[in-house]
C-alpha cells in the first residue's frame, strides 16, 4: 500500500502514541480512530491485545471495534482474531464484531474455527457472530461453514456439545 508523505506521517505518530507506557495518550489515540476514521491505524491499535496488560485500554479497543463503521477493517479484525487464537483477549474481541453491524459473512469458518478451539466463551460469541451473519451469508459459505463445524466435531469439548449441535441445527435450517 502506498501512502502519502501525511499518512506515513500520520502512522509514525501513532505507532508512537502506542508504544509509549502514558495510557492517557493511548487511550486518546485509540478514541482519534472513531473520529477520524483512518483505518490505516487499526492494526496498530489491535496490536495492543498482543501486549497491554492494561484493563482499561484492552476494553477501549473493543468498544472501538464495536463501533467501528468502516467495512476495510473487517479483513483486518478477522486476521486478529486468528493471531489471537488461545488468548484471554478473544472472546472480547470476536464479541464486539456482532456488536459493530459491520458484515463478516465472507468469514464465518474463522468463526467457526474459534467456536472448535477456543474457550466456552469464544464458543458463545462466536456462536453469535454466526447466527447474526446467516442472513448475509450466500448459501456456499454456509455450507462450507456446516461441513468445517462437522469435520471438526470430534475437536467439540465436552462443555460444548449442546451448544455445538444447536450450532449445526441453525446452519442446518437457514
Amino acid at each position: 500500500m502506498i501512502h502519502s508523505e501525511e499518512e506515513k506521517r500520520y502512522i509514525a505518530e501513532t505507532k508512537a502514541a502506542l508504544s509509549g507506557h502514558d495510557s492517557r495518550n493511548v487511550l486518546a489515540k485509540i478514541r482519534e480512530l472513531k473520529t477520524t476514521g483512518r483505518v490505516s491505524i487499526l492494526s496498530y491499535i489491535l496490536d495492543l491485545l498482543k501486549s497491554e496488560e492494561k484493563e482499561e485500554i484492552k476494553s477501549e479497543v473493543f468498544v472501538l471495534i464495536s463501533d467501528l463503521k468502516y467495512q476495510q477493517g473487517v479483513p483486518i479484525v478477522v486476521e486478529y482474531i486468528k493471531q489471537l487464537k488461545g488468548s484471554e483477549n478473544l472472546s472480547g474481541l470476536i464479541s464486539a464484531c456482532w456488536q459493530s453491524q459491520l458484515d463478516y459473512s465472507h468469514h464465518l469458518e474463522t468463526f467457526a474455527d474459534c467456536f472448535i478451539s477456543g474457550s466456552y466463551q469464544d464458543a458463545v460469541e462466536s456462536f453469535t457472530v454466526i447466527e447474526e451473519m446467516l442472513w448475509r451469508s450466500d448459501k456456499n459459505i454456509i455450507e462450507s461453514c456446516y461441513k468445517y463445524l462437522l469435520d471438526s466435531k470430534s475437536e467439540v469439548d465436552k462443555e460444548k456439545q449442546a451448544l455445538f449441535m444447536e450450532l449445526l441445527a441453525l446452519l442446518a435450517n437457514y
